[in-house]
């Protein structure tokens, strides 16, 4: 081969060599550029992503914290309703010695009771009517209401039952009672059902 030609295709050849080596390079360096702008905007969301997730998080510890306090607040009412119901009724049915000074006191015990578990029933449920399933709302929303609309039927009950001016109806004081007992067991259905929906979540 001539020396002419050699000294040709040797700078040629060693030219891209040259340009091959050097895009190379350049091409790993932008590699390497795009990989961190990559990653940092990966970082970025990925930071966003979880600052998001813990605020959801927290927000919802909130209201199921306000939620179960409300079960837990009306649950004592719930429990306490139950033996009252029977008290109310057995304190016609039941024949004592006490006397009629005694026998008052004791059913006005029994009716205040009564007043106050209705009115704690009513006060806590609009306090956290926000935090709680509307179906559970309306269920004690409800037994306070029916409670409250047999405040009436308990006082003239008690008073045709002491002066004996009037007929007094056991029935009627059994048929209240089993329509408040009814109340109780729908409000521990549903509160039941709701706790098993809330142990259930991921």
């Amino acid at each position: 081969m001539p020396d002419w030609l050699q000294a040709v295709l040797s700078s040629i050849l060693g030219g891209t060599i040259s340009v091959v080596g050097i895009f190379t390079i350049f091409k790993n360096m932008i590699s390497t550029i795009f990989e961190k702008a990559l990653a940092n905007v990966f970082e970025k969301d990925l930071e966003k992503y979880r600052n998001n997730f813990l605020r959801s998080n927290k927000a919802y510890e909130m209201l199921l914290e306000k939620e179960l306090q409300f079960y837990t607040t009306i649950d004592p009412h719930l429990a306490k309703l139950i033996p009252l119901m029977h008290d109310f009724v057995d304190f016609y049915s039941t024949e004592t010695s006490e006397t009629p000074e005694e026998k008052k006191q004791k059913y006005l015990k029994l009716f205040r009771t009564y007043i106050n578990i209705s009115n704690e029933l009513k006060n806590q449920s609009l306090i956290y009517q926000s935090y709680i399933p509307d179906e559970i709302f309306k269920t004690v929303t409800k037994t306070s209401l029916t409670m409250q609309d047999s405040f009436e039927l308990w006082y003239s009950s008690f008073s045709a039952y002491i002066t004996k001016q009037t007929e007094f109806e056991l029935s009627e004081c059994e048929k209240h009672r089993n329509e408040i007992l009814w109340c109780v067991a729908e409000n521990n259905f549903k509160i039941k059902n709701r706790l098993e929906e809330l142990s259930k979540f991921p």
